[in-house]
């Protein structure tokens, strides 16, 4: 389980080249965050708080938002609230802050909608954190999280533990790049990247 967001997330953007990995390599071409994002079933006049709100991809290019809606786009990391902003900032719809999910500075019944999406595993007190939540929204408010499973790019993670110097896929040295390349294409049969089983994503071309 990962537990530090700001090794991740505060002095640099390790996101962007994950939400990348899976927007360029999903056998879903309906995307899984357009996918996440019809589930939130937004209406008008809604309060909307999005903890972990990264870059705020997921609201990207969302011109159309139901008549009223607020939503205040947040995220522990300074960095990550940033770039959230320099790509809705112009929307009068959002909001930005720095909130720690395990102490959300908004009053009781809030939010008709929070959103949580692939953070709850960084947070040091899950209890906390989901009493926060539970705490801000209103009675009829919905709660929407997703997050990985354990086998997540479980073949890349693996082919990374048999070069030591490689501490994860998010810090790799250029000097790694031939012998990762030679590890990736063994994992290719007939053009295809090899996987254990179905996670929704595959490599179909290295070069």
């Amino acid at each position: 389980m990962i537990r530090n967001p700001v090794k991740l997330y505060i002095k640099s953007d390790t996101l962007t080249p994950r939400i990348a990995l899976h927007d360029k390599y999903s056998v879903n071409k309906y995307g899984f965050a357009n996918w996440v994002f019809d589930q939130y079933v937004l209406r008008e006049g809604m309060n909307v708080l999005e903890l972990g709100c990264g870059t705020a991809s997921g609201w990207a290019g969302r011109v159309t938002l139901p008549v009223g809606i607020n939503v205040c786009l947040s995220d522990f990391s300074p960095l990550m609230v940033k770039k959230a902003e320099d790509a809705l900032g112009d929307n009068p719809a959002f909001s930005f802050k720095e909130i720690d999910i395990q102490d959300i500075p908004f009053k009781g019944q809030s939010f008709d909608l929070v959103i949580a999406n692939h953070m709850l595993y960084h947070v040091p007190d899950i209890n906390k954190a989901l009493s926060e939540v539970s705490r801000v929204l209103k009675p009829s408010g919905r709660f929407c999280a997703t997050t990985i499973g354990w086998d997540s790019l479980k073949e890349l993670s693996d082919m990374y533990r048999k070069m030591d110097y490689i501490n994860s896929y998010n810090d790799i040295p250029a000097n790694a790049e031939e012998e990762l390349r030679g590890y990736i294409n063994a994992q290719f049969i007939d053009g295809v990247f090899k996987i254990r089983k179905t996670q929704g994503m595959f490599i179909s071309s290295l070069i």
